[in-house]
Order: C-alpha cells, then structure tokens, then sequence
C-alpha cells in the first residue's frame, strides 16, 4: 500500500470514532474494538466496516491540504529566481500572490516556439486541484514585449491516484531536487586524443526546453530549473540527477490527464 494511502487511512480511520484501532504487527490489518453485543453475524460486521471505510475515505478530501503542508517541506529561495511575462498572465498569476496552502507549478518552456505549457497543482481549503494552461503569445516582438495573447485551459486528474502522484515526487527527492548549476560541476567527461593526451570533452546544447518547477508550502516558496536533462544525460551519464529530472518532467506529463 502508498505510504501517504497508509498515512491518510490511518489518520481518517483514528478519527472515525474512535472505534476502529490500527495494528502494524504484519502489513495492513485492521482490528475491530468494537461492542459486538448484537453484533454476531459477518453482514452485520461488514456493514460497518463498509461504514467506517467510506467515512475514511470522504474525510481524506478534507485533510489532504493538512497532509501535505505537514508532510512536505521546502527551503524558500533568497530570491524568487523565476520571474518572467508568463506569470504576468491572469489566468497564471505569480505563485507568491497564491491564496492556495500548497502549490506545485511545472513550466515548459520549448525554445524557438512561440508557446508553452504551465501545470498548476493547488490545495486551498482542502480541495485538491489541477490544470494545465497552454498559452501563445506573439515572437516577433522585442522580448521585454512580450505577452500572453491566448491561453486554453484544460482541468485534470492524477492517472493513477494523488497519493500514488505525490508518492511518486517525494520518492524522487523532489521537494529538495538539487537545481542543474548544482550538479554542473560534476557534468564533466574526458576524452583520450589520438597523440595520447587527455582532454576534457565539451559539450553544447542550444535548443530544446526549459523545465521549471515552483513549489509553495505554506509561504515558503522554492525554484528549480532544468535544461534538456535527458540530452544532457545522454553525454553526462555519471550524472544521474540528470535522468531523475527527465523522470520528474515525465511525472507531470503522464501522471496526469484530463478531467472525463
């Protein structure tokens, strides 16, 4: 079972009465401390289990945004680092200006295309939410010109559940992932030439996109960015940070999809 499925039934179930007890002696049993009196046949038995389940499981949605302040963290920047014509957008917003308990922004940016992606998770008041903004906006113009002219908005669901989707981040560091110029010290291979000396291998990639995520706990605020992590991982495989961060972009891309 997820760890935060066992948190979140554990908790909702403590809550549910005080009639239910949790036993961890071997994976996930649940014990009843129930006055059986009248109670003496296993329908009867059933229906309350049935009963207790479901109060677990409608109470979850009121306590995920407790949840996952209490059990997420992130160090806020000294700065926020990311700021950009995006943001200034209406229907996106600056993340500092969220009236949401916790945020998850993941911004795709594509070079040489003029548009990109925004997915925006929230949790205000115990709803958990999701949508992706796709948006447009004119090249042509200077950069400090440009601006947004269009955006479509499409609402979504995890794929599989939220707590499989935030297992999922906090099993890759995500909240504490280390930005790309703190691994590109180590982004560094050699390569023998044919008189014999040893060089260091240089290595450029121009195009591709931009990945950045924002993260809002409470009013702590962090940024990350990554550039290509996989065709950078492709020449710099001893960096493995490289290929946890393509593993993350995919998160949000396939751990995802449209509302029915």
């Amino acid at each position: 079972m997820d760890s935060l499925v066992w948190l979140e039934t554990k908790n909702n179930l403590k809550r549910a009465g005080g009639f239910l007890k949790i036993k961890e002696d071997v994976g996930f049993c649940l014990n009843f401390n129930l006055s059986i009196q009248g109670i003496q046949n296993l329908q009867m038995k059933s229906l309350f289990f049935i009963i207790a389940l479901l109060f677990s499981i409608t109470s979850i949605a009121q306590v995920s945004c407790e949840l996952l302040v209490n059990d997420f963290k992130v160090v806020s920047d000294s700065t926020i680092a990311y700021d950009s014509f995006i943001d200034e957008n209406k229907k996106i917003g600056r993340i500092e200006n969220s009236k949401s308990e916790f945020e998850i922004r993941y911004y795709y940016s594509p070079s040489l295309v003029n548009g990109g992606k925004v997915t925006i998770i929230t949790c205000i008041d115990g709803n958990l939410q999701a949508k992706k903004i796709d948006y447009w906006f004119n090249p042509k113009k200077p950069y400090d010109k440009w601006k947004i002219n269009k955006v479509e908005i499409t609402e979504l669901t995890p794929s599989k559940s939220w707590p499989s989707f935030f297992h999922s981040l906090d099993s890759m560091n995500f909240f504490e992932f280390p930005t790309m110029d703190e691994v590109r010290p180590r982004m560094i291979k050699y390569m023998l030439l044919a008189d014999g000396r040893t060089v260091e291998k240089r290595s450029q990639i121009m195009d591709g996109a931009n990945y950045t995520y924002q993260v809002k706990v409470d009013n702590n605020i962090r940024t990350f960015s990554y550039h290509s992590p996989m065709a950078w991982y492709q020449v710099y495989d001893n960096v493995e940070e490289l290929k946890i961060a393509d593993d993350i972009k995919n998160l949000f891309v396939n751990g995802l999809k449209p509302k029915d």
